[in-house]
């Protein structure tokens, strides 16, 4: 329950096939509340602002009711570890989506968060077939030092629509299809965002290549 300092538990691929039945015992630990508000730069509170957080190791933590009430405020409890707190609001606002890094956490805490007010770049991606291209990613990189970009919501929906907000700048604009489809990726340098912009997209269909990468001995390498 919201409150207390148990933290959720999420179990995959429960077996309820047979007709024996299960019996499941859970124990929840405890860990650290981490609360807040979030404002925007007007002072504003934002509801609906989706809180991730992940291990600065790799991985994503399991936080139960991690949106902002309508009085802007959130509640999420963590072990003690150093994690990343991602904070995006709802598709299609103008705010941008914040990341603090390398968060320590050791004991309860509070974290307040302002999310500025950015421009919107929006459009349809469709495959050269013209059918809409779902689970695109949408990722913008600064040309010239290559730092990332944090968009929220930032992938395609059913239809292939996306919007997303950043902040004025000159880009490498990328559109990545989902993992083992057959779409080409796209990659636009020196995409230069000065005002709300539409932009729509045509992805090629390729062929598929499956590579195995591995390291000495024949051991798997991920991430390469």
């Amino acid at each position: 329950p919201t409150g207390t300092h148990f933290l959720g538990q999420l179990i995959r691929g429960v077996d309820l096939t047979s007709e024996a039945g299960l019996e499941m015992n859970v124990v929840l630990e405890s860990g650290n509340i981490a609360s807040g508000i979030v404002l925007d730069a007007n002072g504003l509170v934002v509801p609906e602002v989706d809180i991730d957080v992940n291990w600065v190791a790799g991985g994503r933590l399991y936080t139960p009711e991690d949106n902002t009430d309508l009085l802007g405020r959130y509640q999420v409890v963590v072990p003690m570890g150093e994690f990343l707190f991602r904070y995006e609001p709802p598709r299609g606002s103008r705010l941008m989506a914040v990341e603090i890094d390398s968060t320590l956490v050791t004991q309860d805490m509070v974290l307040d968060v302002v999310l500025e007010s950015g421009l919107l770049l929006q459009g349809n991606i469709t495959d050269d077939q013209g059918l809409p291209a779902a689970g695109v990613e949408v990722d913008l990189r600064n040309l010239f030092t290559g730092e990332k970009i944090i968009l929220a919501n930032n992938t395609t929906d059913q239809a292939g629509d996306y919007i997303v907000a950043a902040p004025l700048g000159t880009y490498q604009l990328r559109y990545i299809p989902p993992r083992d489809g057959h779409l080409v990726a796209r990659d636009i340098r020196g995409f230069q965002l000065d005002a709300d912009t539409v932009k729509n997209q045509v992805l090629d269909t390729g062929h598929l290549v499956t590579v195995k990468v591995e390291g000495t001995g024949g051991i798997a390498l991920a991430g390469a």
